[in-house]
């Protein structure tokens, strides 16, 4: 399956090595650099880091927390959200994520070829960054990981496998 995936060079990915052509990626052996990036977020006040960001970190982590119980318990199949890849079935498609991904830092899409794996089709606008209770996250959670569209945002794919590098598209 042909699969494109943007790769960014955002401090959070600071880490981790640019894909190159022939090379394989394996999408769950390791958290990804966006949950590593939430497993590090500012949680105590300092210079430049106000209640705001703060408030914004525990909401962010508390979802994550939740999604991946629910997930854990009720869709153990589903690739995690903590180690998996996020791609895209199409370069339209990759090009939308391009745009929207707010890092700095230089973006690339690469086309992947699944070799063997699972992906989950899933809808952003279940992923809230309001306050909510458990419950109420709960519900989100299952209506994500069941592949429920939501009334805003765009459909996201997660992987998780085995992928080798086809090329590098921008």
């Amino acid at each position: 399956m042909q699969l494109f995936h943007v790769h960014t060079s955002a401090m959070h990915c600071r880490d981790r090595p640019l894909l190159s052509e022939g090379g394989i990626v394996i999408a769950g052996a390791s958290f990804n650099p966006y949950y590593t990036a939430i497993r590090a977020s500012a949680t105590r006040p300092a210079l430049g880091i106000t209640p705001t960001v703060i408030a914004r970190s525990y909401r962010v982590m508390l979802r994550e927390v939740v999604f991946e119980q629910v997930r854990s318990v009720s869709f153990p199949k589903s690739p995690s959200r903590t180690t998996c890849l996020w791609v895209s079935r199409s370069i339209e498609d990759a090009r939308y994520w391009l745009e929207r991904i707010p890092h700095s830092g230089e973006k690339r899409i690469y086309e992947l070829k699944l070799e063997d794996g699972v992906i989950h089709e899933a809808h952003e606008g279940h992923l809230s960054e309001e306050s909510e209770n458990i419950q109420e996250l709960e519900g989100r959670a299952f209506q994500y990981w069941s592949g429920a569209r939501a009334a805003t945002g765009g459909r996201e794919l997660l992987c998780g496998g085995k992928l080798t590098v086809l090329k590098r598209h921008v």
